[in-house]
């Protein structure tokens, strides 16, 4: 049925009923790949849902999202069902997935800055920074029905709604041995768009539309956002006793700010306690070496995140983790998190993997054997089982009943058979869709942030926020392990803090007590050294 009824008077069309939804993209990005059926495109941009019903629409019946050529033909569909698709709590928005696709539709108070959206807002209708959702999609794994022209545009079609379209004309052609590469970028945005004319594919008119169709949006953070030096605190982090202190290491490549701006918000408002500030001293390079032109030392307030976006061998993706921690409670001082400047042109890099990667190096996994949050030793080799047992994650698992009916322990992934994978997720089989599974980062597909995620969290900093967990159910069946994912897949690796001799020295020196796990990483002619000098000082190590 029709959502909303028009007439033309004097050339304005006024809404008589319920304002249209409107989709604005920033960009669509198409991949055709040599190798049989491994296409792929992506989209990201805005949604207004002035009514609030369109995303629930697709909860109920689903949606198709379609890749169209510049003479309308059909390059594209895919289709999500009901059943693809969970709508977030608080009506937050909706995620849908299925193997090799995926996208998401989540609220945000961030008003995009388009001439059509603000028409809108000014407009006497319903509309609000609340009707905002950011749109992200990854379709992977496609067959392209023709040779791409350009520009490209997106349609989304549901079922009893108008279709929306964009069409991005700014674009650029990269050709390659093994794949050409388009990247199209919005000029003008489109609201309510009429069905695609007849093509060599069906056309997406509502009417003709299965009633079991899924959704599909893409979303995105506008890239203008500039990067953070040193001294610059992002100013936008809402109000928090936790800071997380953001340093672009590579301020030319501004394409991470802001994914990182948005972990970074998402992050300070889970973590509300407050650690200790301290300074390490002018000798310790807080990057510990990771960028050879770069360092840093200094003062820490919480905790400081250093950023790049760079060139890293093939395969990588991307590494984080910390790299000191603080003596008494095993909390992170500064990390790292490094990013392939090619794997990110190629869309393969997108928000959950940024909010994924950052809670690495927040201490998730990458801290567990400090914290003794692990049943037994692990690594790479350690055989299954291996289940998490600090105190607040287990309380919140046990607070989800289709978790715990199944899966009676909090299983921690051991069958990738790679160091950073294993050991510092949740296992993979049992937990499917959730952020911290291992193929997070490596299928890049929109994930769910758990209360026992949030949990997890809780036992290394503290006070959290659980209000800002998603729902999170386990379902019955366990999913392939990750181990079967293919060689070529690319990989995140997952770093261990450093506390090197020379930092449990300095720490020591400031009156900090030290621990037996800082020790950890060091050979044993560094560990000999370090005790030796820690005697001088009237130190001892205690046993944890």
């Amino acid at each position: 049925m029709r959502r909303a009824l028009s007439l033309l008077v004097l050339g304005i069309t006024l809404a008589l009923t319920a304002a249209q939804p409107t989709l604005t993209l920033t960009s669509i990005k198409a991949v055709d790949v040599a190798r049989a059926n491994n296409d792929r495109w992506s989209l990201k941009g805005y949604l207004s849902d002035p009514d609030k019903n369109y995303v629930p629409a697709i909860g109920e019946v689903g949606m198709t999202a379609a890749l169209q050529n510049s003479n309308d033909v059909s390059l594209n569909d895919v289709v999500f069902n009901p059943a693809d698709c969970t709508l977030l709590k608080n009506d937050k928005g909706i995620i849908c997935k299925a193997r090799g696709i995926h996208l998401s539709l989540k609220r945000t108070k961030r008003v995009p800055k388009d001439a059509t959206i603000k028409a809108q807002k000014n407009h006497n209708t319903t509309s609000s920074a609340s009707s905002y959702y950011r749109v992200s999609g990854v379709f992977r794994r496609q067959v392209f029905n023709t040779i791409i022209s350009t520009p490209l545009t997106a349609i989304f079609a549901i079922d009893g709604f108008p279709n929306l379209s964009t069409t991005s004309s700014k674009c650029t052609e990269k050709d390659g041995i093994r794949a050409s590469k388009y990247l199209c970028k919005t000029a003008q945005s489109h609201g309510p768009a009429p069905a695609p004319a007849p093509t060599q594919s069906p056309s997406l008119s509502p009417s003709s539309l299965p009633t079991s169709v899924p959704s599909l949006s893409p979303s995105t953070l506008p890239s203008s956002i500039p990067s953070l030096s040193p001294s610059t605190l992002p100013s936008s982090a809402p109000a928090s006793t936790f800071n997380i202190t953001l340093i672009n290491v590579n301020p030319a490549q501004t394409g991470l700010d802001a994914f990182m701006s948005s972990a970074q918000a998402r992050w300070q408002r889970i973590i509300t306690a407050e650690a200790e500030d301290i300074n390490l001293g002018a000798s310790v390079d807080l990057t510990a070496g990771r960028f050879p032109s770069f360092s840093y030392s200094g003062p820490v307030d919480d905790i400081i995140i250093f950023y790049a976006l760079t060139t890293l061998p093939p395969l990588v993706l991307g590494s984080a983790g910390p790299t000191y921690l603080r003596g008494d409670n095993a909390q992170p001082i500064a990390g790292t998190m490094r990013f392939s400047i090619d794997y990110f042109n190629d869309g393969d890099i997108t928000e959950d993997v940024i909010l994924h990667e950052m809670a690495h190096v927040l201490g998730f996994g990458t801290t567990w054997r400090s914290k003794g949050c692990l049943s037994k030793e692990c690594d790479e080799n350690t055989p299954a089982p291996v289940t998490y047992t600090c105190a607040n994650g287990l309380a919140q698992y046990a607070m989800i009943e289709t978790c715990t009916t199944l899966f009676p322990d909090l299983t921690i992934e051991t069958s990738t058979g790679r160091p950073g994978s294993d050991c510092g997720h949740w296992a993979e089989a049992f937990y499917k869709t959730e952020l911290m599974t291992p193929t997070t980062a490596a299928s890049l597909e929109s994930s769910l942030l758990s209360r026992f995620t949030i949990g997890a969290m809780a036992d290394i900093w503290g006070s959290v926020n659980y209000a800002e967990a998603d729902t999170f159910a386990c379902t019955a069946g366990i999913s392939s392990s990750p181990q079967a994912q293919s060689d070529n897949a690319p990989i995140s690796e997952m770093l261990y803090p450093v506390n090197g001799g020379e930092v449990i020295l300095t720490m020591a020196q400031a009156g900090q007590t030290i621990y037996d796990y800082q020790l950890t990483g060091l050979s044993e002619e560094e560990r000999q050294a370090v005790l030796d000098a820690l005697a001088n000082l009237g130190k001892t190590i205690i046993m944890t």
